[in-house]
């Protein structure tokens, strides 16, 4: 069966912790659990998210395939992770309630 979970980091700060994963690192980069147990982050992540996903299972491969693209989609998913708050205006919306860091 196919399923993806997703946690709210924000209701529940601590889920991630019987990974070893601190909230503070899971705010920087998108986190997954793949098939296989192992915790992928960033990139790869998504794309064990989308191997989960009704028509989205089919692109994972192919970005797998093609020698270039994921070094080109790691490095443009990190500078959107790192300034994604600021790009999409949401920084100003985290306030003391949030696991987020403003560093």
């Amino acid at each position: 069966t196919r399923r993806v979970m997703w946690i709210d980091l924000q209701q529940d700060p601590a889920a991630l912790s019987s990974l070893g994963i601190p909230v503070e690192q899971a705010m920087q980069r998108i986190h997954a659990v793949d098939s296989y147990g192992k915790v992928q982050v960033g990139v790869p992540a998504f794309l064990a998210v989308w191997e989960q996903l009704p028509y989205w299972w089919a692109l994972p491969p192919i970005v797998r395939s093609i020698p270039a693209l994921l070094p080109l989609a790691n490095a443009l998913y990190a500078f959107w992770a790192r300034h994604r708050l600021h790009i999409t205006g949401r920084i100003h919306d985290i306030g003391d309630r949030s696991a987020y860091s403003r560093k």
